[in-house]
């Protein structure tokens, strides 16, 4: 199978080399907007490049096209590709609002292509197996998740669009929202989630609206309920989760000097009987991540397995994070009555 690739910034080239490790994919043409990143993407990888995404989509011999651009881009690109036949793997967030996320859905299941959302964490030898865990009943009933990340400011971005509100949408957008993802994973036997509340503050250095340091409690129908903890004002990037369940409970740290090291120190550890049990795992971080998650896409598209993430789920976070936003906005808990479990 041929596939596009459209966006070459730095996490752009992450996915090519992916693609290109994968086996599963011939990566086959590269879209940028920006001239030094065609360069880069035709001297390394040489294939033919395009600074407009209509000339690669174009393209008939594509089967399936991977995009990796600014937020406030994707419907626009992930439509486009969609009406042109193409199976699409889009970067989280699936769009920047609801509404956004619906039009995806709706024109996927009238295209028939695939519509995959890149939470790759869901594919993590570390965070996967959390959920592995609680579906072989190793906690038993789950009644609580919580989630803190520490780690350094966001980078840039091309032309500084994630510091661009009107670009990014919201920071809650960019990492936050694989939290929430991970969360409702985690306690999908808990139903569906129906409140928020949320508070963010930021340093004078950054842009309004834009929250370096984020907490939020969501609920779920079961009574349980997940914590999501963020800063952005520290170094290096570290993170800690844990489920507990009606019997036990699963424990996860993982650091490193960067979030995308190859050698990070990561643990899983199985909490029973008031005992702490190591559970073996393999490297986990968001590059060996991505390397699965593109291979994964490729069985789902060659029809081998259904996807470990659907749309309904993509857009599940991103109303989470829309009403976050509302409740540090209002200072008060966010009803969540109209999102229903996919």
């Amino acid at each position: 199978m041929k596939i596009g690739l459209i966006g070459y910034g730095a996490w752009g080239s992450h996915h090519a080399s992916a693609i290109t490790e994968s086996g599963a994919f011939e990566l086959a043409a590269v879209c940028s907007q920006s001239e030094p990143s065609r360069q880069a993407a035709s001297g390394k990888l040489g294939v033919p490049t395009h600074s407009d995404y209509r000339e690669l989509l174009a393209r008939p011999e594509l089967d399936a096209v991977d995009i990796v651009l600014p937020t406030h881009l994707h419907q626009e690109v992930a439509s486009a590709a969609l009406e042109a036949g193409k199976h699409v793997l889009l970067e989280k967030p699936m769009t920047a609002t609801q509404a956004g996320c619906r039009a995806l859905i709706d024109l996927a299941r009238s295209s028939g292509k695939i519509l995959y959302i890149g939470h790759e964490l869901r594919h993590s030898t570390q965070w996967g197996r959390m959920r592995g865990m609680i579906e072989e009943g190793l906690v038993g009933t789950p009644q609580y998740a919580t989630i803190d990340i520490w780690r350094r400011p966001y980078r840039l971005g091309a032309s500084g669009w994630r510091y661009d509100p009107s670009r990014v949408g919201s920071w809650t957008l960019e990492e936050p929202i694989h939290f929430f993802d991970l969360g409702c994973w985690w306690l999908r036997e808990a139903g569906r989630p129906i409140s928020i509340y949320a508070r963010g503050v930021r340093r004078p250095s950054s842009p309004p609206g834009l929250w370096d340091n984020l907490s939020a409690i969501v609920g779920f129908e079961s009574g349980a309920h997940l914590t999501v903890t963020q800063s952005l004002a520290t170094a290096e990037h570290h993170m800690s989760a844990k489920v507990v369940g009606t019997t036990g409970a699963a424990l996860a740290f993982w650091d490193g000097e960067l979030d995308r090291t190859e050698h990070p120190a990561c643990s899983l550890k199985l909490v029973r009987d008031g005992r702490l049990e190591d559970i073996p795992i393999a490297p986990s971080g968001e590059l060996f991540e991505l390397r699965t998650q593109i291979r994964h896409f490729a069985a789902v598209v060659r029809g081998e397995t259904t996807p470990v993430i659907t749309p309904e789920e993509g857009a599940l976070a991103v109303a989470l994070c829309e009403a976050a936003e509302r409740s540090i906005q209002s200072g008060r808990v966010e009803t969540l009555s109209d999102i229903t479990r996919p």
